[in-house]
């Protein structure tokens, strides 16, 4: 085994890498699914094409250059806001 230092310990040969930290990423996962679940909010994966991210941003909710995820996901929340206000 070795440790770079960083905690994440990893087998030497053929094993498959053991990351020591990977229970108490587990648990942070669950605590911030369980945190959505309270607020009555969801999480799901929504794949986009780049035809609807020019609408997104021709709709004025995203900006150019794209600065990541983050920002899409972000543009993506307010259209479906708005668009569901309209109900």
């Amino acid at each position: 085994m070795t440790d770079d230092g960083d905690g994440i310990v990893t087998r030497d040969g053929d094993d498959a890498p053991k990351n020591v930290t990977r229970d108490a990423t587990g648990a942070a996962g669950a605590k911030k699914y369980r945190t959505r679940r309270r607020r009555g909010m969801r999480c799901f994966m929504v794949r986009l094409d780049d035809a609807e991210i020019e609408a997104l941003v021709k709709a004025g909710y995203l900006e150019t250059p794209i600065t990541g995820p983050t920002a899409v996901q972000i543009a993506i929340e307010a259209f479906i806001s708005d668009k569901l206000g309209e109900l």
